[in-house]
This record gives C-alpha cells, sequence and structure tokens, in this order.
C-alpha cells in the first residue's frame, strides 16, 4: 500500500471541483465511469479514511484530468498523477480474478492524461 493517499493529496472539495470539471469536459468521449460513484463513494472515502486502491486510482483519474482541462490547474497536478501510478503499479502483479472494472477504468483514465 503507498504511503500517502489521495486525501493528503487534495481535499474532498478540490475533487468535486475537478469532477466538475471532468464529467462535462472528458466524460462524454470516454464515459468509463458512473457520476454516481465518483459524487457518492468518495465523499465516504474521505470521512471513513477507507482505501479501495481501485476507486482512489479511478478519484486520482478524474482529478488529474479535471485539473488539467480547468481555467485554474490544481498546484497539486503532478502529486495526483504520481498516486495513480503508484496504485496502478501495485496491480500489475496481481491475479487477474482481484482486479475491478474501476481498475480498468482507472489505466484508461492514466493512459488519457498521458
Amino acid at each position: 500500500m503507498p504511503q500517502s493517499s489521495i486525501q493528503n493529496i487534495v481535499s474532498l472539495e478540490e475533487m468535486k471541483l475537478s469532477a466538475e470539471v471532468f464529467f462535462p469536459t472528458v466524460h462524454p468521449f470516454f464515459s468509463i465511469l458512473d457520476l454516481g460513484m465518483i459524487e457518492k463513494r468518495p465523499v465516504y472515502f474521505w470521512i471513513s479514511q477507507q482505501r479501495g486502491t481501485d476507486l482512489e486510482a479511478c478519484v486520482c483519474g478524474v482529478v488529474a484530468l479535471g485539473s488539467y482541462f480547468s481555467p485554474v490547474p490544481s498546484a497539486s497536478g503532478a502529486q495526483v498523477v504520481e498516486q495513480s501510478k503508484l496504485l496502478l503499479d501495485l496491480t500489475i502483479s496481481s491475479p487477474l480474478g482481484l482486479l475491478s472494472l474501476k481498475h480498468v477504468a482507472a489505466r484508461v483514465l492514466r493512459a488519457i492524461y498521458l
């Protein structure tokens, strides 16, 4: 597990602002995430401090791409991209049965960003 978390890099409010940019800008072309998943589950993620690497990697992708297309990019954008890389690197040697669709979505978001 990585030493840090997206919770330590950006605030919940910054994540929500990035999602407000991501969904009208990126999502119409790459509809791989459910808006409800990004609106509801990260709030619980921030409050409970539970860390599912698949959801966290998706949130990192939303924040990175939302920041990239935002008129005011996040100062922590590079840290978010690095966090996503660390989370996804953990899955390289995982058995396929342990990977979720969120892992796949996070990899696609990372590919879009790069």
